[in-house]
């Protein structure tokens, strides 16, 4: 856009007029509503409706740091692994694994590499080991 005025001559030294260019920050909430090509809104997500970068890395990001939430998800996680292992039960130890907050750090790691924040890509197994 900045390219296209000043071919026409606004911005330009001695043109019709000068511009600014501003940081601009957008983010949104909740999902938008996007229109579908059939038509309807329907229930289930699809490829149209898309998070920005920012708001996926502030997903990810708040998701990392250590909480009461992700306390309990562990205590909880590790009880049912301990009756699992108890009762030699092969079900309660997979369940274990379903709710333990593990995702949330390998999203942070596998993120922080991506983009090259090395104190988020820390930050996940930082957790643990402390």
């Amino acid at each position: 856009m900045v390219k296209t005025l000043l071919k026409c001559g606004i911005g330009v030294p001695g043109g019709r007029g000068d511009i600014e260019v501003q940081d601009m920050l957008c983010s949104t909430t909740t999902l938008p509503k996007i229109a579908r090509p059939d038509g309807g809104l329907g229930c289930l997500r699809s490829a149209l409706d898309r998070l920005s970068t920012l708001e996926i890395h502030a997903g990810i990001e708040g998701a990392s740091h250590f909480n009461f939430d992700h306390l309990m998800c562990i205590v909880l996680a590790s009880c049912i692994a301990g009756i699992g292992l108890l009762t030699d039960s092969d079900a309660f130890i997979l369940a274990s694994f379903f709710i333990s907050p593990l995702m949330g750090m390998i999203m942070a790691v596998t993120w922080g590499c991506v983009i090259g924040d090395m104190s988020l890509a820390q930050r996940g197994p930082h957790i643990y080991l402390t």
